[in-house]
């Protein structure tokens, strides 16, 4: 299996889930309810169109440069302000309320509509760019993977933090040559088990 699978946010999505849904089927919980019909559903079909954007996600070179602008300058631009209007919209930034010990929801955080597609935008330039950085040791790609983990951290989202660490510690070890799929697959499980 390629590397390119493992920092596809596609595949990413679908196996994360799948790995969700195998644990919950398991029932641990009595409280956790039985999955409706219109979730399974919704998961099908964000499973499929998770398989053909995986595909056309693959098929896609990328472009390194735009309209004379590097690739790195556009990141940043949308890194930026998307954070910018992230924090103004919620006139505050989670992690400092929560340290002050103020009454903060922070699952309330973002800006309606903008933040689903922010959020997972970040996350997935981030892993990219801590996969590039590997690849290609240039330094401005390591500062966009810090600063999605910085954003992250800062919203105090602990389901995105764990989702862009445990996606760069695979694509850390599928770079070492001496891994295997199997290893990999085993060491995700296992950090699944002591979640």
């Amino acid at each position: 299996m390629n590397a390119r699978f493992f920092v596809n946010p596609f595949f990413l999505y679908i196996l994360i889930f799948l790995s969700v849904l195998l644990l919950y089927s398991l029932e641990w919980s009595y409280l956790q309810p039985s999955l409706s019909i219109d979730l399974t559903i919704f998961f099908i079909s964000t499973f499929v169109f998770g398989l053909i954007f995986f595909v056309l996600y693959n098929n896609i070179k990328e472009n390194y440069k735009i309209n004379g602008l590097s690739s790195d300058r556009i990141i940043w631009l949308i890194l930026i302000f998307g954070a910018l209007v992230e924090f103004a919209y919620q006139g505050a930034i989670p992690f400092l309320e929560i340290m002050r010990g103020r009454d903060f929801k922070y699952n309330l955080f973002g800006v309606p509509v903008f933040h689903v597609f922010f959020l997972p935008y970040i996350s997935a330039v981030g892993i990219l760019s801590f996969y590039k950085f590997l690849i290609l040791r240039k330094k401005s790609r390591l500062y966009i993977f810090l600063f999605s983990l910085l954003f992250v951290v800062l919203i105090f989202n602990r389901g995105a933090i764990l989702f862009i660490l445990i996606s760069a510690f695979f694509v850390y070890l599928k770079l070492k040559k001496n891994i295997s799929i199997r290893k990999m697959v085993i060491t995700f499980f296992f950090i699944l088990f002591l979640l």
